[in-house]
């Protein structure tokens, strides 16, 4: 049980890294040219130090960031999410794998057991505190039931 309130406060603290990096590159990379995102603007590798992102590069439908040292990884095609200055209420994908990563780069004195963090994410499953769509693929069941 514990386990699972400390993988709760990572998986939300994974989504705000998430959500901070998406207002950072989008104050850094500006406006969507007509027909495309601003995710188009972004380049395909790089660093911006001065907003502690210390390299990123993008791989198919997504983008891989060291930032402040830790190693966040998204996929773009998933990407609904919601920034401070948009009312409208947005959720997005938690990919475990991307997750299981995130941990791993958070100095948390331990390697994670992606067998016992899957094993306690299904648990949460079981719970309707998570809902699963895909084979990786979460969501937090409030933000689906709100939609």
């Amino acid at each position: 049980m514990e386990r699972q309130k400390e993988i709760l406060k990572w998986l939300q603290e994974y989504l705000n890294d998430v959500n901070t990096i998406m207002q950072l590159f989008k104050s850094l990379v500006g406006d969507a040219k007509p027909g495309k995102s601003w995710i188009a603007n972004i380049p395909d590798k790089g660093s911006y130090p001065e907003v502690e992102i210390n390299s990123f590069y993008r791989h198919g439908v997504g983008i891989r960031v060291d930032y402040q040292g830790k190693d966040i990884d998204f996929d773009f095609s998933d990407l609904d999410f919601v920034f401070e200055d948009d009312e409208s209420r947005r959720i997005m994908k938690i990919d475990i794998w991307f997750f299981f990563q995130y941990l791993d780069s958070l100095s948390l004195g331990f390697k994670a057991d992606k067998n016992i963090l899957e094993k306690e994410v299904e648990e949460l499953v079981k719970k309707g505190v998570l809902t699963k769509k895909s084979i990786c693929g979460y969501y937090f069941t409030q933000d689906i039931v709100d939609m």
